[in-house]
């Protein structure tokens, strides 16, 4: 039956709390819409690779802040990192989502519940990110949000790629 309809069964007592369609870049890499707290969309990167969930200025700016917005903390150590493309990031600023975040442009999913200390999500110039400004990208998805999930589930074959997170 899976193989058929090219969508995984909904594991017995879990519910899909969000969706979205999947596109794929310029560079080959998969991106999905994301609202935080109901700000956005920011086309995003899907990857589970990635420890932590970044933004850059272009996506602040789809979310509708700016380096100035109250919501903005400056961080009083600037610091680096180094992404798997071995491009060093600056990362200056850090935005923490408390509430939600869901995937697609206009959901009706509930989305992610964010509890405790919420997401940290460090904002700065990252080069992979500009690399790929043509498909409009501003920022990473990465697993500490998607760990928050019971189950992520990826379809990359078939009519529509997509995401599903289910708790």
């Amino acid at each position: 039956m899976y193989k058929k309809e090219r969508k995984p069964p909904v594991p017995e007592g879990l519910g899909v709390i969000a969706e979205a369609e999947m596109t794929v870049t310029n560079l080959g890499i998969w991106i999905v819409d994301v609202t935080l707290e109901g700000r956005g969309p920011v086309k995003m990167l899907v990857d589970s690779g990635a420890a932590s969930t970044f933004l850059n200025w272009k996506g602040v700016s789809d979310l509708s802040l700016s380096r100035e917005s109250p919501q903005m903390e400056r961080l009083t150590s600037p610091m680096g990192a180094m992404g798997s493309d071995n491009i060093p990031m600056a990362l200056t600023h850090r935005l923490t989502v408390r509430q939600n975040l869901n995937l697609g442009v206009r959901s009706s999913c509930s989305g992610l519940a964010i509890s405790g200390d919420g997401i940290k999500i460090d904002v700065g110039d990252i080069a992979v990110l500009d690399a790929m400004s043509a498909n409009n990208v501003g920022g990473i998805l990465g697993i500490d949000a998607l760990m928050r999930c019971s189950v992520v589930q990826i379809i990359f074959n078939g009519p529509v790629p997509r995401i599903t997170l289910l708790n």
